[in-house]
């Protein structure tokens, strides 16, 4: 494994780069993208464009299309245990309530239900089905088999998008299951200070409101992390809203391969370098069988106790490698986390939306009426 302790760190242009090939000075910068370039079949691109239907579901021409600029988008990948389904429902439920003229679209992996297939229909959204999970990790890594042993690993959210034509879109409004509306979801389009990648903080970070725990997200070692591989500080941020702005979904598309190796590093380091206590016996055996001595002399060291956000820390260290990343912050006026619920309620305050995290979905629904039909 990566040793920190080791004072001849060769600097940044000189250290071996295994997935990104970035400019010669060891970065990559946020561009937009022809998207005639990036090698998708016409008809593929026909069928999995967004700007195609109005709200009503009828063709629109090209120059209503031009007008369309803003998407909200989910992505799951689908497992025995149908709750995120459930929860689907309810989010896309509350968002229509405030808002049924914005384009939503929703990104399956592992088959679409008869349920989700009626919402979607219901409520207007583009369901697009992208086929097995496996299969997909399986063509992004040499190792997809032993990452899909990993239930936690949520590597999908933000490479779908370059999965379909995005053409003409400008923001992108990205959505984990676990949300729920209480006011036009618009007003998180519109932010004072335009950045690339906003969302809220990271529970237990250093900017969060509630108190920086080390023991779930290290920070000291996450930028020790970050000087040894040369890349720029991210501050850490939840991943399940985040508004995406100016094609930086195009840019992040670039980094998938340093994306899929920053998550496989520090997937070797946790489980062959971290407390076995803390670990899947079944996951430790399969990534103990896959990864070779090369693979454990790149393992990164796991900076949190907390093994459900592996894909949140491969994701700050792969967008430390774009230069002129710009980075904002959703505030707790417009978007709530966790159970901060239980205070906004006590309080009479009323956010845009709630992530309220699937661990507190009982609670939540205790306070807040479910959406029937």
């Amino acid at each position: 494994m990566v040793d920190f302790d080791n004072d001849l760190i060769p600097p940044a242009k000189n250290r071996k780069t295994e997935a990104v090939k970035p400019g010669s000075d060891g970065w990559i910068d946020s561009v937009r993208i022809n998207t005639a370039d990036r090698g998708l079949p016409k008809r593929f691109c026909q069928r999995h464009s967004f700007f195609r239907r109005t709200a009503k579901g009828t063709v629109s021409s090209a120059r209503k299309a031009e007008k369309i600029m803003r998407l909200i988008y989910y992505s799951l990948a689908r497992t025995t245990n149908r709750e995120y389904d459930h929860q689907w429902i309810q989010s896309i439920r509350s968002l229509r309530l405030y808002n049924r003229r914005i384009s939503v679209c929703f990104f399956v992996f592992n088959g679409v239900s008869e349920a989700i297939q009626r919402e979607a229909e219901r409520w207007q959204v583009m369901l697009l089905p992208l086929g097995d999970y496996r299969d997909w990790l399986r063509r992004n890594h040499p190792h997809g088999s032993t990452l899909a042993v990993c239930p936690e690993l949520q590597l999908h959210k933000f490479l779908v998008l370059n999965e379909a034509d995005t053409t003409g879109l400008s923001q992108a409004l990205y959505l984990d299951c676990d949300t729920f509306f209480f006011n036009d979801p618009e007003i998180l389009f519109e932010s004072p200070v335009p950045a690339h990648w906003s969302a809220r903080e990271a529970p237990t970070s250093r900017l969060c409101p509630h108190g920086y725990d080390p023991s779930n997200i290290n920070e000291e070692l996450i930028e020790r992390i970050v000087s040894f591989e040369g890349l720029r500080w991210v501050s850490p941020f939840n991943t399940g809203v985040c508004l995406l702005n100016n094609n930086i979904w195009e840019t992040f598309g670039q980094l998938r391969a340093t994306f899929f190796d920053a998550a496989w590093r520090l997937l070797v380091g946790r489980h062959c370098f971290g407390d076995e206590a803390a670990e899947g016996g079944d996951i430790r055996t399969a990534v103990g069988r896959t990864a070779t001595a090369y693979d454990r002399d790149r393992a990164l060291p796991y900076p949190s106790s907390n093994h459900w956000i592996l894909d949140e820390i491969a994701l700050w260290l792969t967008l430390g490698h774009i230069r002129n990343l710009s980075q904002g912050m959703l505030t707790r006026d417009y978007l709530i986390q966790g159970d901060e619920f239980v205070e906004a309620i006590q309080a009479g305050r009323r956010p845009v939306a709630a992530h309220y995290f699937s661990s507190n979905r009982k609670k939540f629904f205790h306070h807040v009426s479910p959406l029937g039909d």
